[in-house]
């Protein structure tokens, strides 16, 4: 007579088991398969009564559950903590595939959530700000200073997108935002411009000064070709701060710069 090894013991039946009977969606769970689908039958088949039933015991139910979160809060936060340790590499894969599978339904979800507590958000993160000001305007000290170190064109390039978004909304310059200037391709016009100003009659090298009390003529900043227009893509060059300052607009001066600038996007 031959002898079949049971692995586990299963958290309801407290029968032993192998260890595939406990899988489930690719996660290993405490129920064998058979105490799974007696208990998935159990609820197809009473799930009117079950749910009649927790309409009339809503509030009793609601109580309990909260009484019983509160009573086993430590020995649950010290089990899930146990379970992500020890199914992180699992948890992580399974995070990924339902992400992919419903990337749109998230952002479906996300954006009507968004829309919907809007209001909330905006007086939350005001409150936020007003409660921790000082720790926030140390906490953005510090990152300056390690992004001026660690990245300082990707610093520059978000100030002057800052700036740029600032300066548009106040003198209501309408964009489209797909078309706006971004990073990316700030960083190709600083590759295709060689990192050089953007007139032919200016040979300065473009330098990233971050001093507020003094602008270096030879400092980048991003040139409107077309001053009534917002800074969209096709609107933008990098130059000098002594150019930017000094070339002003005319007609012939703007289709010139504007046929030149093509070669850069």
């Amino acid at each position: 007579m031959s002898v079949v090894l049971r692995d586990k013991k299963c958290s309801r039946c407290n029968c032993y088991r192998k260890e595939e009977d406990f899988i489930s969606n690719e996660r290993i769970v405490k129920s064998c398969f058979k105490c799974r689908e007696a208990s998935k039958k159990y609820r197809e088949e009473n799930k009117e009564k079950r749910k009649q039933y927790y309409k009339e015991h809503k509030e009793e139910a609601t109580q309990y559950n909260k009484k019983y979160n509160e009573e086993h809060k430590q020995e649950k936060a010290e089990y899930w903590k146990k379970y992500r340790e020890e199914h992180k590499e699992e948890l992580i894969e399974y995070d990924k595939k339902y992400k992919e599978e419903h990337k749109q339904e998230i952002v479906e979800y996300n954006k009507k959530y968004r829309e919907e507590h809007k209001q909330e958000k905006a007086e939350y993160n005001k409150k936020y700000r007003e409660e921790n000001r000082e720790e926030l305007i140390e906490n953005n000290k510090k990152y300056f200073e390690k992004q001026k170190q660690e990245n300082p064109l990707n610093l520059k390039f978000i100030r002057m997108i800052h700036s740029s978004k600032v300066n548009d909304k106040k003198v209501n310059r309408t964009y489209n935002e797909d078309d706006y200037i971004n990073i990316d391709f700030l960083n190709e016009l600083w590759i295709k411009q060689n990192e050089k100003c953007f007139y032919e009659d200016c040979e300065c090298k473009l330098t990233l000064d971050f001093n507020k009390g003094f602008r270096n003529p030879t400092q980048i900043s991003i040139q409107r070709l077309n001053n009534d227009i917002a800074h969209i893509q096709s609107n933008c060059v990098l130059s000098c701060f002594k150019c930017n300052q000094t070339h002003k607009e005319n007609a012939d001066f703007y289709k010139k710069m504007v046929e030149r600038a093509k070669q850069y996007q």
